[in-house]
């Protein structure tokens, strides 16, 4: 089946006086159309390169310096900027990290959905506010009527991450990008985020590449994981397979380090961490680039870098450890 939205050996590079270096490279990915697809990762990672790349918003100095990436077969990168942006915010919208500094501070909540729905669906101003007070109430914000006509910082995080996805969801998107959308909201209003995402989703088909650090989400709602570390992706399958088996020990670090309380634990249990810190994107190793901090490592991985290995059908991983040689 002919995935939704394909991307094949996209690099991503920044420029620097002196030297040209990639954040993210060799990445591939396919979404198939109604599943939920997780990046996991920590901080530098590229996962929210990733999704700026699908939304055309790499930041200068930097660009995309070779792949493809195309949407229902059609090829994006070398379509043109006007007919990307036919399909960029309509077809594929994107939910930021921070509403706050997303969302326009001298405008109205209605006015930026607003701006949305004139733009790609040709409705007339007055149309527009009224189809963004349905959007701000079918995203469970209170008073439409009147919160349409506030400004971002009138209103609560947790409303202000409601609105962000209002806008994103004005021409109902085929796939939604979501950078990290439950960060600094308390726990409660988490919940009611991923169940508003849930909802959305089964009300319209929406794919949803869902980017996190948070390894619970995953478990919650992922179809599928793509686990990525230092620009590349290291491990992919199920989201349940994965979870069980992870066949890369910087997943199995991750795993390791949520929190589990023993409720009849009688002394306290020490929170685990991964040692060392993700490698500059401009001081990246030869080989592997985890093998630094990885327990498992050997001379070969200090020396090559190591590719995707097919571990099962649907499941593959880049570590030596991986491979059939050290399988058998």
């Amino acid at each position: 089946m002919q995935p939704l939205l394909s991307i094949k050996d996209l690099r991503i590079s920044f420029r620097s006086r002196t030297s040209q270096f990639a954040v993210l490279e060799d990445f591939d990915l396919d979404l198939q159309k109604g599943e939920t697809v997780c990046l996991v990762g920590e901080s530098g990672s590229g996962k929210t390169m990733t999704g700026l790349a699908l939304m055309g918003l790499v930041p200068s100095p930097g660009f995309i310096s070779n792949g493809a990436i195309s949407f229902e077969g059609r090829e994006m990168i070398a379509a043109g900027r006007n007919r990307a942006a036919e399909i960029r915010g309509k077809n594929i919208a994107m939910i930021f990290q921070e509403p706050m500094t997303a969302l326009n501070p001298v405008f109205t909540i209605g006015e930026q959905i607003a701006e949305m729905l004139r733009y790609h669906e040709g409705l007339g101003r007055k149309a527009a506010i009224e189809r963004a007070v349905e959007l701000l109430r079918a995203v469970g914000i209170p008073e439409p009527e009147q919160r349409v006509h506030e400004y971002p910082h009138q209103i609560s995080g947790g409303m202000r991450q409601r609105a962000m996805i209002a806008v994103a969801l004005a021409c109902s998107p085929q796939i939604l990008i979501a950078d990290e959308p439950t960060t600094a909201l308390d726990v409660t209003v988490q919940a009611q985020i991923l169940d508003l995402l849930e909802e959305v989703q089964e009300r319209l088909g929406t794919t949803i590449l869902l980017i996190t650090h948070d390894m619970g989400v995953v478990a919650d709602v992922a179809d599928r994981v793509v686990v990525m570390y230092c620009g590349r992706k290291i491990e992919e399958g199920p989201a349940a397979e994965v979870l069980a088996d992870p066949r890369h020990p910087y997943t199995s670090a991750l795993l390791a380090c949520i929190p589990r309380p023993d409720p009849e634990a009688t002394t306290r249990m020490k929170l685990l961490d991964i040692p060392g810190i993700v490698p500059a994107a401009s001081a990246r190793p030869a080989g592997c680039a985890y093998a630094a901090r990885c327990a498992f490592a050997f001379d070969k991985c200090r020396a090559e870098r190591p590719p995707l290995f097919e571990v099962a059908e649907g499941r593959s991983a880049a570590c030596w450890l991986a491979s059939k040689e050290h399988s058998q």
